[in-house]
C-alpha cells in the first residue's frame, strides 16, 4: 500500500525498547464486569486519562496545526489485523497468531467495534517481522512510511515499534507494527501485546513510569501465551464506550465504569446504594 507524502495525517509512534517488559503471573480469565473492582482505584482512572492525552501524535503532527489534546485518538471502522512473515519465521508467526487471536478474543466480547485476525485478505493493521522476506517487501511497496525510518529500525534491530496512522478526522485508519528480526520467546509476545493495546489509541505512559506497562503488566495464560490484562480489557471497553466529544475527565470516566458496572447483574454487588457518581 503506498502512502503520499502530502497526505495530511498525523502519525503516531510507540517504543518498547528490549530489558524494560513487564511480565506477570498467570490471568484469570472470567466473564463478570471488569469495572466494578475499578470503582475505587484512583490510578485506574488517572492513568486511563493520562494515556489518552499524552500521545505522542501532537509531536508528530505532519498537518502543522495544533493538536487538540481532549480528543482521544481511536478507530471508527473494523480492525482487521494481518500477520507479514517471510517462509523462514514460521515459528514466529505461529506465536504471534496465537498472542493476536487471544487478543482478539478478548476485545471481541467487551468492544462495539469489529475487531479480527484476517485469513490471507487484505487488512489495515499489518503486524511484520522484518527478516529478509519481510524487509524486500516492505521496501518494494512502500508499506511502511517513512521508509528511512523503516530503515533506521532495521539497523537497530532491538526497537519494538507500534505505528498509527490518522487522517483529518482524528481516526486511526492505518495501524503497522514492527518487530524486529531475530525477536522470540517473551520478547515477541510482549511486544505484539503491548503494541497492539497501545495501538487501538491508548499510547502515554503513567506519571513515574517508563512504559505503560511497568505498572499494568501483559500477563500469561495458563499455557503461556500471552493476554491482555482484565485492567487493559477495562481500559480499552471504557475508552471506546465514551462518547467521541468526551472531555475525558477522571470523574467522566468514574461515572460511565459506574455506569457500566451497573448494568452487569452479576456485578450490582459489588456496589452499596447511593454510592454511583451518576
Amino acid at each position: 500500500m503506498n502512502f503520499d507524502s502530502s497526505l495530511n495525517c498525523t502519525i503516531v509512534t510507540f517504543l518498547t525498547f528490549m530489558g524494560f517488559h513487564a511480565y506477570a503471573g498467570s490471568a484469570d480469565g472470567g466473564g463478570e464486569s471488569l469495572f466494578c473492582k475499578y470503582i475505587e482505584n484512583e490510578d485506574f482512572f488517572q492513568d486511563i486519562k493520562t494515556s489518552i492525552l499524552t500521545s505522542e501524535r501532537c509531536v508528530n503532527n505532519l498537518s502543522g496545526g495544533e493538536c487538540d489534546m481532549s480528543v482521544g485518538v481511536r478507530w471508527e471502522e473494523s480492525v482487521k489485523i494481518n500477520m507479514l512473515f517471510g517462509p523462514e519465521s514460521y515459528m514466529q508467526k505461529e506465536t504471534t497468531k496465537k498472542v493476536v487471536s487471544g487478543i482478539v478474543s478478548d476485545l471481541s466480547e467487551r468492544v462495539e467495534f469489529k475487531i479480527e485476525l484476517m485469513q490471507g485478505q487484505a487488512g489495515n493493521f499489518v503486524i511484520m517481522y522484518a527478516d529478509l522476506y519481510v524487509q524486500r517487501l516492505v521496501r518494494e511497496f512502500d508499506l511502511f512510511h517513512p521508509i528511512e525510518d523503516f530503515n533506521k529500525l532495521v539497523e537497530s534491530g532491538e526497537v519494538c515499534l507500534g505505528r498509527a496512522y490518522i487522517n483529518d478526522d482524528e481516526n486511526i485508519f492505518w495501524g503497522v507494527v514492527f518487530i524486529p528480526n531475530g525477536f522470540v520467546g517473551d520478547d515477541l509476545q510482549a511486544c505484539v501485546a503491548e503494541e497492539v493495546f497501545n495501538l487501538l489509541g491508548l499510547t502515554g505512559d503513567p506519571e513515574g513510569y517508563a512504559s505503560f506497562f511497568d505498572k499494568w503488566p501483559i500477563e500469561k495464560d495458563n499455557e503461556g501465551v500471552y493476554r491482555l490484562s482484565e485492567a487493559h480489557l477495562a481500559m480499552i471497553q471504557l475508552f471506546y464506550d465514551l462518547k467521541r466529544n468526551g472531555e475525558f475527565a477522571e470523574l467522566e470516566l468514574k461515572r460511565e465504569a459506574t455506569r457500566l458496572c451497573q448494568n452487569d447483574e452479576e456485578a450490582k454487588n459489588y456496589l452499596e446504594d447511593g454510592e454511583s457518581l451518576r
